[in-house]
């Protein structure tokens, strides 16, 4: 979705008002998400991410956006899975270059969870589904850091590291 939509959506949403920032934004990102989409879509403030992020919890399914800091996608990846009351996260970036997964102190679930990227189906253990406070949480200080890890949730190897 681009930015003039996205405006549009944040002018309509039920909570249009209410949408907060949780952070002042550091870096514009680049989401990817919308399969049919010509390219990403550009995020440049806190709202800007509440609503993008809105956006992909309205899909159908687990879905995935991708978030990059727009103008250096080499940097950092984030990965911010949203499913109802809860999402994943992957880092990928800095120190991390291998790739991290959020982590749930509480789950105890060990069949894998699936979420869907642009219509391609991801696999996830079931102990890197956390609350979706905490993942918005995490998109949030990504934007903010400039691309850093963040700290809003704990982390894990990805699988086979």
């Amino acid at each position: 979705m681009h930015v003039d939509r996205l405006r549009r959506h944040a002018a309509g949403h039920a909570d249009g008002e209410a949408i907060h920032r949780r952070c002042n934004a550091v870096v514009a990102l680049s989401a990817w998400f919308d399969v049919v989409a010509e390219g990403p879509t550009i995020v440049r403030t806190a709202e800007e991410l509440e609503v993008l992020l809105d956006q992909v919890a309205d899909l159908e399914g687990p879905t995935i956006v991708e978030l990059f800091v727009d103008g250096d996608l080499g940097r950092a990846v984030l990965d911010v899975g949203l499913h109802g009351a809860h999402g994943i996260l992957y880092y990928a970036g800095g120190e991390h270059r291998d790739g991290t997964l959020s982590k749930a102190v509480d789950r105890v679930d060990v069949a894998p969870v699936l979420y869907y990227y642009m219509n391609n189906d991801r696999e996830f253990p079931a102990d890197a589904e956390v609350s979706v406070a905490l993942v918005r949480a995490a998109a949030h200080q990504y934007m903010e850091t400039g691309g850093d890890r963040p700290t809003a949730v704990d982390w894990q190897p990805r699988s086979g590291n």
